[in-house]
């Protein structure tokens, strides 16, 4: 059952596509987490940023994928994307250094020290192995 619910995992954000946004954009600085999640923690269910979710309809997953990524990108420019309607498409905003929800400028924030851009593996993996923990806890205890 253990096997099963760490193989099972469901699809989790990726702590690289800050910096491949970056990258493939050819942006000056790499954009906040919060471009595509609620807070710059980041975490499983919080992509809920009107960016996000035209990434999301465009193809993009959770999963580390950059050709998905490229993909929406390159359709979200296509489309004319306006996540915040003011008038300057999403990935146009991103090359300017403004947050394609708000409009407000992220090269002038710190870069996070935490969450999506320098977490060392998938976001929320640590909830699941403490789900995976307290399952296979309760098991060995209800075994005796």
């Amino acid at each position: 059952m253990l096997t099963l619910l760490l193989l099972s995992a469901p699809a989790f954000a990726s702590y690289a596509y800050p910096a491949e946004v970056a990258s493939y954009l050819g942006l000056a600085c790499t954009p906040q987490c919060t471009i595509c999640h609620e807070t710059n923690s980041g975490g499983q269910g919080t992509a809920n940023q009107p960016f996000a979710l035209a990434m999301k309809a465009r193809g993009l997953t959770g999963l580390s994928n950059f050709d998905l990524l490229h993909a929406a990108l390159d359709q979200m420019t296509t489309d004319g994307v306006d996540s915040d309607g003011d008038g300057i498409i999403d990935t146009d905003a991103l090359a300017q250094g403004m947050d394609p929800n708000t409009g407000v400028s992220f090269c002038n924030t710190l870069t996070p020290t935490y969450g999506c851009a320098t977490a060392p593996g998938p976001a929320g993996l640590p909830g699941l192995a403490g789900i995976a923990l307290g399952t296979a806890a309760f098991l060995l205890h209800r075994r005796r």
